[in-house]
């Protein structure tokens, strides 16, 4: 929404304002709020300079000659700028609230996100802890076993999911390494095995996978 952005808006406590503004008229008094606006938008010092004020305050330069030292009771003028403390302390105000309510939104937009989200996969070494197999120390030969081997194994033999994933342990186990299960894994779906699970133990108990056409017929 336009209206959060400190550049175009500015908090007035008007019982406040009204109180210390109380001996100014209303040349002074309409003056005085056109600095307070342009100031606000500088960020809460302005450069003092007579001819640019006569023009934010409406006035002319002898008018502003006139009124500038009521106006400069309410400015802190040094170094050539007027400085005007209670806007400097509105201005951090509305950063620091503004930067909560980001703060805010990105947490909720992230919990909105993980909530719509579906549960991530249990990780390789979860399923292999489940399984019963070791867990093994190259964790990205134990993906791709548990991703690429579990598709290829559940589209070609058939079975469900849990009895794929109970077949991989199994036979992480039995070989004692992910590496030597992906190489089986990947000579059969090389050769394009067709009844994988018969083939592949074969294939563990000989420790040397046959070629494919000699078991599948």
């Amino acid at each position: 929404m336009a209206r959060g952005k400190t550049d175009i808006w500015m908090p007035v406590f008007i019982g406040d304002h009204l109180a210390e503004t109380a001996h100014l008229n209303t040349v002074q008094q309409g003056a005085y709020v056109l600095l307070l606006m342009a100031t606000w938008m500088a960020g809460g010092s302005l450069r003092d300079d007579d001819a640019r004020f006569a023009i934010i305050t409406r006035m002319t330069a002898e008018e502003w000659v006139a009124h500038r030292d009521t106006l400069a009771e309410f400015f802190t003028v040094a170094d050539g700028a007027w400085t005007h403390d209670g806007i400097l302390r509105e201005r951090a105000k509305a950063a620091a609230n503004k930067q909560k309510k980001s703060s805010a939104g990105s947490k909720g937009a992230a919990k909105r996100w993980q909530n719509d989200s579906p549960s991530p996969s249990p990780s390789p070494s979860s399923e292999a802890k489940a399984s019963g197999a070791p867990v093994a120390d190259n964790q990205d030969v134990a993906v791709v076993v548990f991703n690429q081997g579990l598709d290829w194994l559940k589209r070609t033999s058939g079975k469900s999911d849990g009895a794929c994933r109970s077949l991989l342990g199994n036979w992480r186990k039995a070989l004692g390494t992910d590496e030597a299960l992906l190489a089986i894994l990947g000579r059969a779906q090389r050769e394009g095995v067709i009844e994988p699970i018969g083939w592949i133990e074969r294939a563990i108990a000989a420790r040397d996978p046959p070629k494919a056409k000699g078991w599948n017929g």
